[in-house]
């Protein structure tokens, strides 16, 4: 992989983390709500194209040997059911 790929996608994971950290059962204004939203839509893309790339890139078998590859497929393939 890329270095740059990594910590673009690396980064995109703390800035993930960070939205999720702020998802409480809190009533939160409208807007904010919102925004998690699209958010959570754009991080899905980020995340889907990234193993898109990595299955055009390696091939399936390849990428399927690796463990945490297949951890990632099962996370994107989850948050697309959750869309």
């Amino acid at each position: 992989m890329h270095p740059w790929f990594d910590a673009m996608i690396i980064f995109a994971i703390c800035l993930n983390t960070i939205c999720l950290a702020l998802d409480r059962d809190e009533p939160y204004p409208e807007w904010f709500e919102d925004m998690q939203k699209i958010l959570n839509i754009i991080f899905t893309i980020i995340f889907t194209t990234e193993a898109l790339v990595k299955v055009i890139g390696l091939g399936v078998k390849v990428y399927i040997k690796e463990p945490m590859n297949k951890f990632d497929l099962v996370i994107v393939i989850a948050s697309l059911l959750e869309i």
